[in-house]
């Protein structure tokens, strides 16, 4: 599921654990390291939610659970 968000965002390249090989890791961050997939990670942070707001949102969430039970 994130592999597949990852690689479509272009943000960064993903496969399963059990397939990672030293080799394949060292490559997988040197292609990571380009300037255009660090451009193209900048520009998705701005999208993203604030790590204080998600932690504020999820406990307003936990919180409105408990209140409905």
């Amino acid at each position: 599921m994130w592999a597949d968000t990852i690689g479509r965002l272009k943000v960064g390249s993903a496969r399963r654990f059990s397939d990672t090989t030293a080799e394949s890791l060292v490559a997988d961050v040197l292609t990571i390291l380009t300037p255009a997939h660090l451009t193209r990670a900048r520009e998705i942070a701005t999208c993203m939610t604030k790590a204080g707001e998600s932690v504020t949102r999820a406990a307003d969430l936990v919180e409105e659970a408990a209140r409905s039970e």
